[in-house]
């Protein structure tokens, strides 16, 4: 299962990311793809609905698991930091439509964080004590919809601001400042995230219970144990998962988890009945 999907705009953005991860190039994808077991990245192109459309693409391509952790990684110019500052947006602003996301960190981090406005062309006037991009608020648009909100990133590697030179940001310059900042974006803030994420993708992954629930009654203690006793018996038949009709003879909850426990402890004992 997908558990980390990456999206930046630019090949060079892009590189680090590729050589960290080890991912492998996806043979005659639309955009450029690379993927590993795991983690997929897409290079979308500049602007937001580029971003947006790079971002639905990679859901489609990987499943789109609701516990995937998603972070867009690219640079940005910033008003006041320095060239090379690794910076998690907390605010991103469309300019031209207003429109205001605010992703909700589920993790402490060292990284500094600030708000990003996300423009139409490359900024020069800096107005605003923030970052400024042509994607961000393209990608939370997108990835919002597919996973949960406090999985969906943005990080940025400043690059220029006002007055600074930005004659040598070529694709070289792009790639050693993402290549520089790469122990902090994995280290600081890409290894906590799925850190978080993996409980919630564990979760994710266990069976529906609704089926029983809707059944049988079950106080709030028997549910507890009913997951308990599900997670056993699915861990002792080498993944199946117990079909709820196949106890349709119990008359309580208590019946269904007794029957279920001896299941577990004597998994022959399958067809017993209540």
């Amino acid at each position: 299962m997908t558990r980390l999907c990456l999206v930046t705009a630019l090949p060079s953005e892009a590189r680090p990311l590729v050589d960290h991860f080890r991912l492998v190039p996806v043979v005659d994808a639309p955009l450029r793809t690379w993927r590993s077991d795991d983690i997929a990245l897409v290079v979308g192109g500049m602007g937001m609905a580029a971003a947006a459309a790079a971002t639905g693409y990679l859901a489609g391509l990987t499943g789109a698991p609701r516990a995937c952790a998603w972070v867009n990684v690219g640079i940005a110019g910033h008003s006041s930091l320095s060239r090379g500052d690794v910076v998690v947006v907390d605010r991103c602003v469309h300019q031209a439509s207003g429109r205001t996301w605010y992703p909700s960190l589920p993790l402490r981090t060292v990284l500094p964080r600030s708000a990003c406005i996300t423009v139409g062309a490359v900024e020069t006037a800096f107005s605003e004590d923030a970052l400024f991009d042509m994607e961000c608020a393209g990608f939370l648009d997108a990835a919002g919809r597919f996973a949960w909100l406090d999985l969906v990133h943005s990080v940025k590697v400043v690059s220029d601001g006002p007055g600074r030179d930005t004659s040598d940001l070529d694709r070289e310059t792009v790639m050693k400042l993402v290549a520089g900042a790469m122990p902090r974006l994995v280290g600081d803030f890409i290894e906590p995230l799925l850190a978080c994420a993996a409980p919630v993708a564990a979760d994710a992954m266990r069976p529906d219970l609704s089926a029983w629930t809707a059944r049988w009654h079950f106080t709030a203690s028997n549910t507890h144990r009913l997951r308990e006793v599900v997670d056993d018996y699915v861990a002792a038949n080498g993944g199946r998962v117990p079909a709820p009709a196949s106890f349709d003879d119990c008359r309580s909850a208590a019946e269904v988890l007794a029957r279920l426990r001896r299941q577990v402890n004597a998994p022959g004992a399958a067809t017993s009945r209540c």
